[in-house]
């Protein structure tokens, strides 16, 4: 039980089946302060993650929170309390520092107060679209109340002498951040932008620390500083255990290289290149391979170098696509395992983690089945741990890199803080989203220059990003920023496949592009064709099935069939090439990376360079057959429209002027479409074309960007001060604003859950355990996060097309269900009715 003292304020209460927990407010806040200071010492802002921890629940002290305990400790309702605890702590900082005209003063004041009213809800709009002042309407609280908290906080929590002694070393920390932050910035807008990311990253912290001392206290534990300073469970030191992973990563890297096969021997050159690079100090670097280079395995051979060299504490591994995070996991898992064998070693997998929306994560051994009161977020699961990102390696998705810095939520901002002093590779990262080039540029910059990160930029297709032009401020890369170079000799030995334009004046109808598929695949054995739409890829699909016979396996894969399924199909592709078998895959583009297909042919319709590049990759990827021909063909409009898909549109584009131009000089290229030449050329057109929306325009505003919202945010600004209801400050961003318009994806469509095989187990299992006063919410949980696995998105209008025979809307699953007899098992979702199932109605 908490501190029986006359002046014991509580924190929390925590109930559990047997127990009953509670914390006083004074350890809380010590804790939290402490935690909250060692995060921020990594950024020099150590007495400023202090200040926030040690006041962020000060209002706890007073009776209206202090009456809420009461009832619950009693077993009565809990009355609530109107406002909040959250904002005493900030009203009284900042009328303990008074009004200054010193920047680095107000900066400091701003930040810590704002960490502080935030630490619950979001940071708010310092200036709304609505010329609102967010800042200075969460500073508000009741004046009884506030004199009851600081005699409180003086009495029991600390001198007003030593408080005004870290108030000052808080002063310092500012001067000094700002004074670097100017140092490394080009303008005015970048300055305020890496302003704002330091607000995030000081909220983050206290968020976690928060959370963190909570959760173990709830549980009735003691929190262990020597637990959570680095120290990984089997007490080896970081740089000790990165020293063990690469060793493991060299012992297999050496039975590898055993071929003298000139393809291999270029491997492990790049391999060499990027381990000795792994010795330079901090930056954003390159790495641009051929496809089947040994990329994943160089990269990380890199940053743990670097890891060691360098003192860096943390790898985050960042990934475009959910459909690839798994095969690159096991591959890492295993090159870094003993004896290079997946699921034998314990270091590995206890310090790997895998974090996106369909991991499952162990439970956490405290805190389950507990009941709450005092606001924190309970340790319920292991997700409350997954999702500290404390792991020596981290595998994500760029999703929810990204959403961690923009997107609502205080759940999401969390393990910001996390990305200091960390190696941050991102894998395939043309496929970035053209809205989010402007704020990714500049987050890179802060980590890489704030916060003692360093980046890598991995593809075979390296976009432009170093050489943005305004709005958008360009990646600072290091000199020199590749990790591994190639004489030209080399390209001749990666060089497997050859692009083959193939387009017509009016384009292919369905009819010729599937003559023209099935002509190729007669010529190699097998084919692969990537289209640009789901309903131009049914369309061949369903125009070679009808031929197909007995002659050959005609496969079709796109986002209209389940996750589930797609593995499921995936798998007998690999089968049968792997057994000669004459084959046919019609898909979407979802094929292009990270599953690594083997076709003898591959037809591709236009779209930008990185996306050809990557069909390419599908191409004779093991370069056992010479050199293979991938083929660019242009569906006409009725079949492949590209009205509402500006992305693929414009790539298209910039890919036909590439076209043309080659066919003018080849020698320009290199005679060479896949040339770096090429690449570069593809992307500075594209990225000409596109500048203004890289800022991440916000629709049907004029000339209003996210990236604004989130820097200086000059024009509010400036509307406010003339109509006299707002006064400029340190910190100007529409917080609140831009996080709830921020999306990495375009949210369209609903999702579809499809009850087929282990899905529709799921379905009946929710059924059976959703009933009133006896749902297993945890459980349901888990349930949820595997349906996903069975879901397909579909637009409004295709919904609206099924019609209610075929969908309802079910409240226990939060999404549509599809009536199964719709669901084809060789198309998926195609809004007829399937031959091969049974007919089942709701």
């Amino acid at each position: 039980m908490g501190d029986t003292k006359v002046n014991a304020k509580t924190a929390h209460i925590t109930r559990t089946e047997n127990e009953i927990f509670e914390q006083d407010l004074k350890e809380h806040l010590f804790h939290t302060a402490a935690l909250c200071r060692g995060y921020m010492g990594k950024m020099g802002c150590a007495a400023m993650g202090y200040l926030a921890g040690i006041l962020h629940d000060a209002g706890k002290a007073g009776s209206a929170f202090q009456g809420r305990m009461e009832a619950i400790r009693e077993g009565r309702p809990d009355p609530g309390q109107k406002g909040g605890h959250a904002s005493a702590g900030a009203v009284l900082l900042s009328r303990w520092g008074g009004k200054t005209d010193n920047f680095y003063k107000n900066f400091a004041l701003q930040a810590i107060c704002e960490a502080i009213f935030s630490h619950h809800a979001a940071l708010p709009d310092n200036i709304s679209p609505r010329l609102e002042d967010g800042y200075k309407a969460r500073l508000q609280c009741e004046e009884a109340e506030l004199s009851e908290i600081e005699t409180y906080f003086w009495s029991e929590i600390i001198s007003r002498e030593d408080f005004e002694k870290l108030l000052e070393q808080a002063y310092g920390e500012a001067e000094a951040f700002v004074n670097r932050v100017k140092q490394c910035v080009r303008a005015q807008k970048e300055m305020e932008f890496f302003l704002g990311m330091a607000e995030k990253m000081l909220l983050s912290a206290l968020i976690d620390a928060d959370w963190l001392d909570s959760a173990i206290s709830g549980a009735g534990g003691q929190l262990d500083f020597g637990d959570l300073d680095g120290e990984d469970d089997e007490n080896l030191s970081r740089e000790k255990l990165f020293t063990y992973f690469l060793d493991n990563l060299e012992n297999g890297l050496r039975e590898m290289n055993r071929s003298s096969k000139p393809i291999n021997v270029w491997r492990n050159r790049i391999s060499e290149q990027c381990k000795e690079a792994g010795a330079r100090e901090g930056g954003v670097y390159t790495l641009s391979c051929p496809t089947g280079a040994g990329k994943t395995l160089a990269v990380t051979r890199f940053a743990l170098t670097h890891c060691i060299r360098q003192g860096k504490e943390r790898i985050f591994y960042i990934i475009p696509y959910l459909s690839i995070i798994d095969q690159t996991a096991k591959s890492i898992k295993k090159a870094l395992a003993a004896g290079n064998r997946e699921g034998t070693d314990e270091l590995v997998e206890n310090g790997i983690l895998e974090l996106h929306s369909q991991a499952e994560y162990k439970k956490g051994e405290n805190g389950a089945g507990a009941s709450w009161s005092g606001e924190e977020e309970p340790a319920a699961d292991g997700d409350f741990w997954a999702q500290r990102m404390t792991e020596p390696i981290v595998l994500t998705t760029m999703v929810r890199f990204l959403n961690t810095f923009f997107a609502r939520g205080t759940r999401n901002l969390r393990p910001a803080y996390q990305f200091q002093n960390a190696v941050l590779i991102f894998d395939e990262v043309q496929t970035l989203p053209v809205k989010q080039i402007a704020l990714f540029n500049s987050l890179i910059n802060y980590l890489t220059q704030l916060c003692g990160c360093t980046c890598v930029l991995c593809t075979a297709t390296q976009p432009l990003l170093g050489e943005t032009v305004k709005p958008v401020y360009p990646v600072k890369m290091a000199e020199p920023a590749a990790l591994a170079e190639l004489p030209p000799e080399a390209g001749e030995v990666f060089r497997r496949v050859q692009i083959e334009p193939r387009l017509k004046t009016v384009g292919y109808t369905q009819k010729e592009l599937a003559d023209f598929v099935w002509e190729k695949a007669e010529e190699s054995g097998n084919a692969l064709a990537i289209l640009n739409t789901r309903d131009c890829a049914l369309a061949v699909y369903s125009e070679l099935a009808k031929r197909a016979g007995e002659a050959y396996k005609v496969y079709y894969l796109s986002t209209k069939l389940y996750a589930a399924h797609r593995k499921s199909i995936i798998e007998k592709v690999r089968g049968d090439l792997s057994c000669g078998e004459k084959i046919i895959v019609v898909s979407t583009s979802l094929i292009e990376a990270g599953i690594d297909f083997d076709f003898s042919c591959v037809v591709r319709s236009l779209a930008g360079m990185d996306s050809i590049v990557q069909a390419a990759g599908r191409c004779n990827r093991e370069g056992l057959r010479g050199v293979e021909t991938t083929y660019i063909v242009n569906p006409c409009q009725e079949l492949e429209s590209l009205a509402h898909l500006r992305d693929i549109r414009e790539g298209a584009e910039s890919s036909r002027r590439i076209l043309g131009e080659f066919e003018k000089n080849k020698a320009r290229f290199g005679g060479e479409l896949l040339s770096e030449e090429a690449i570069h050329t593809y992307f500075s057109y594209y990225f000409w074309n596109r500048k203004e929306e890289m800022v991440y325009p916000i629709p049907g505003q004029n000339k209003v960007s996210l990236y604004g919202w989130l820097a200086d945010n000059v024009d509010l600004v400036r509307s406010g001060e003339a109509h006299k209801v707002y006064e400029k400050k340190v910190l100007n961003q529409a917080f609140k604003t831009a996080a709830e318009h921020f999306s990495v994806i375009e949210e369209r469509g609903n999702s579809v859950f499809v009850p087929r095989g282990r899905g529709k187990e799921i379905w009946e299992e929710i059924q059976r355990n959703t009933k009133p006063g006896k749902t297993d919410y945890k459980y349901i949980r888990s349930l949820l996060k595997e349906a996903q696995q069975y879901v397909v998105n579909l637009q409004n209008y295709e919904i609206e097309k099924l019609g209610k025979g075929a969908i309802q809307w079910e409240d226990k699953m939060g999404m549509y269900v599809l009536n199964e007899m719709y669901y084809d098992e060789k198309a998926g979702i195609t809004g007829e009715i399937s031959s091969n199932m049974p007919i089942h109605m709701f």
